[in-house]
């Protein structure tokens, strides 16, 4: 089984107890189970480096949305957010500009550890 799809098959496991979890049980007792308790998340973390442009910043500063082009081993080109690591890396780009970033990938936990841009 190759990168992509054991990424895909720990998404759509991920995704499954997820929603087996939104629907609950019908007990009147709710326990809060951290994810981790959940799925097993791996210890190692991937680097991926892509490009795109920013198409906005949250107000929040927690996530840059940027349509992007494909991420080698990772992802199809599309738009969407990314949360950031650090809240300071959002004041070093605006809208419209091009990018370089890298994302760090735990398991399903991926963020923005660098982002720079680039003419």
């Amino acid at each position: 089984m190759d990168n992509h799809s054991l990424k895909r098959l720990l998404f759509t496991a991920v995704t499954v107890v997820f929603v087996c979890a939104a629907c609950g049980t019908s007990s009147k007792e709710e326990t809060n189970v951290p994810l981790e308790e959940l799925v097993s998340i791996p210890d190692s973390v991937v680097v991926y480096e892509g490009f795109g442009v920013v198409r906005s910043i949250n107000p929040g500063r927690t996530s840059i949305v940027i349509r992007h082009d494909r991420i080698d081993d990772f992802m199809s080109a599309m738009t969407m957010p990314f949360p950031l690591a650090d809240s300071n890396l959002a004041s070093t780009v605006q809208p419209d500009d091009s990018v370089r970033f890298e994302l760090s990938a735990r398991g399903p936990i991926v963020e923005i550890i660098a982002i720079e841009t680039i003419e």
